[in-house]
């Protein structure tokens, strides 16, 4: 029984066009797959989603097998695109021709993927250099804190002068304050004293007074 034409053409291995190209181009604009970083996850997961999508148009009709392929397609068209400009622009006296829209799709596409290959090459810079910063803080810190110790280190070995302890002083400063206050109590004491001993002597003598009053 012979194969129907559906199964000759899909056996067929699948050759890239420029039809092929521009709908394959169209996608990978469509997908934004260069919003996403190279590398990584997201990435991976832009070219699947342009693999699936392809896969299932039906005229004409893809066969990709995985993202690998697609990703090797673009790279090849980009190197030959960038391979062409270069000459143009190099040559001397020769009209460059107008863009096709399989290399304009080329040219919006490179200028993505070159734009946010910077943008990921710029902080990956900042980052670095914040970490070199860091480090360096650190690093300084670190020899401060040496230069302390030693400072700290070399005092300490030269007949340190004996600091009072400081849970002595409230001690200190109790007893100062209860002799101020001893003393302060027995001067009033002696005073008290001195007015009593007037008085008895007063006392003494008013009643002599008497006494010989009586007599006479």
């Amino acid at each position: 029984m012979a194969a129907s034409d559906d199964q000759v053409q899909k056996s067929k291995p699948m050759e890239w066009s420029e039809e092929y190209d521009v709908l394959f181009l169209r996608e990978i604009l469509a997908r934004n797959v260069f919003a996403t970083k190279k590398g990584s996850p997201a990435r991976g997961l832009a070219w699947e989603a342009v693999v699936d999508s392809l896969n299932e148009i039906h005229s004409p009709e893809f066969q990709l097998k995985d993202k690998k392929a697609v990703r090797e397609r673009w790279n090849l068209l980009r190197k030959k695109f960038s391979k062409k400009m270069s000459e143009e622009e190099k040559a001397s006296g020769i009209s460059v021709e107008e863009l096709t829209e399989k290399e304009s799709l080329i040219e919006e596409l490179v200028e993505r993927e070159d734009t946010i290959h910077a943008k990921a090459e710029s902080a990956s810079k900042q980052h670095l250099k914040d970490n070199e910063t860091a480090d360096d803080i650190s690093k300084k810190a670190m020899e401060s804190l040496k230069e302390t110790k030693k400072l700290n280190s070399d005092e300490g070995g030269a007949s340190p002068k004996r600091r009072k302890s400081r849970r002595a002083e409230p001690l200190v400063d109790f007893l100062r304050e209860k002799a101020a206050l001893t003393a302060k109590l027995d001067n009033r004491s002696a005073k008290q004293q001195e007015q009593e001993s007037q008085q008895q002597m007063m006392k003494a003598m008013i009643l002599q007074q008497q006494q010989m009053n009586t007599a006479f």
